[in-house]
């Protein structure tokens, strides 16, 4: 499948229960946000942040509370979360806040075997109370910031919160993961089972499916990245017999391809007797 898109924005949104995509070329991962809260990926994104949530009856300005993802990569000073958390705490104390301090609250262990680890923080100039979910992953620390104004708000809010980082999943493969000998293998499958009478089938119905879904992603994905990172790209997803994605890969490594891939992971697609079948799309994102 060779595709050529013409990206166009895409439009701000804030969505009850939406799920958020924060990535870049060394990142990417999701949240999604619980009943009552809403995830706004526009308002915040002067401020550098792209992924916000907060409750539905407030909006970006008026909000007493909100959470926001962050990512951080790892460097020769900063190879853990608790390098981060410190770090975090002497900028503070730089900063002019000397009460700044932290409390290791708990952590939130996931069904795919990572763990988030709780900080709470207080005692900023400016009185707010925080609270952070930390991951940490091969080449960063991915994190949930909670912000409120007071007190009150911060206790109110933090089953919201606690039920927002329970969600993190990462999406992001290091390059390294997989090398161009593997990649090439792995598009010559593809060609081969689309050779056959029933994967040329097979591949025609996920062609007329999945082509809307694409557009959509690639909308979306643009909107985020820069000029020059609009260009051809490889992708391969296997699709198991009930149209789910188990598995997607897409070559260069960079922060729109991070993007595409994590979306293309959720895609749903008609379902099929091969198993597998890998499909291999050919991209050319153009203005």
């Amino acid at each position: 499948m060779l595709a050529n898109f013409l990206p166009s924005p895409s439009l701000a949104a804030i969505t009850e229960g939406g799920t958020g995509m924060l990535f870049g070329a060394d990142h990417a991962f999701t949240f999604t946000a619980p009943k009552g809260w809403g995830l706004d990926n526009q308002s915040g994104v002067k401020q550098g942040l792209h992924m916000v949530f907060y409750p539905i009856d407030q909006t970006w300005s008026t909000s007493t509370i909100m959470a926001y993802g962050v990512s951080v990569p790892k460097d020769m000073t900063l190879q853990s979360i608790e390098d981060l958390v410190k770090r975090r705490v002497k900028e503070f104390h730089l900063k002019g806040s000397p009460k700044y301090t932290i409390q290791a609250k708990d952590k939130v262990d996931l069904p795919n075997g990572k763990t988030v680890y709780v900080y709470f923080f207080q005692g900023a100039d400016w009185g707010n109370y925080e609270a952070i979910g930390y991951v940490e992953e091969a080449e960063t620390i991915n994190f949930l910031v909670y912000n409120a104004r007071n007190k009150v708000e911060f206790e109110k809010h933090l089953p919201a919160f606690r039920s927002i980082i329970a969600t993190y999943r990462n999406v992001f493969e290091n390059a390294t993961a997989r090398d161009d000998v593997k990649f090439n293998s792995l598009i010559a499958e593809a060609k081969a089972l689309e050779k056959t009478k029933e994967g040329k089938e097979y591949s025609s119905e996920v062609i007329q499916s999945f082509g809307s879904s694409l557009a959509n992603i690639i909308k979306y994905c643009t909107s985020f990245t820069t000029k020059g990172e609009r260009a051809h790209f490889d992708l391969l997803f296997r699709i198991r017999p009930d149209g789910t994605v188990s598995e997607a890969y897409i070559r260069p490594t960079n922060a729109l391809n991070a993007c595409v891939r994590g979306l293309v992971l959720d895609t749903k697609h008609p379902p099929h007797k091969l198993d597998p079948f890998l499909m291999y799309v050919e991209m050319n994102v153009t203005e």
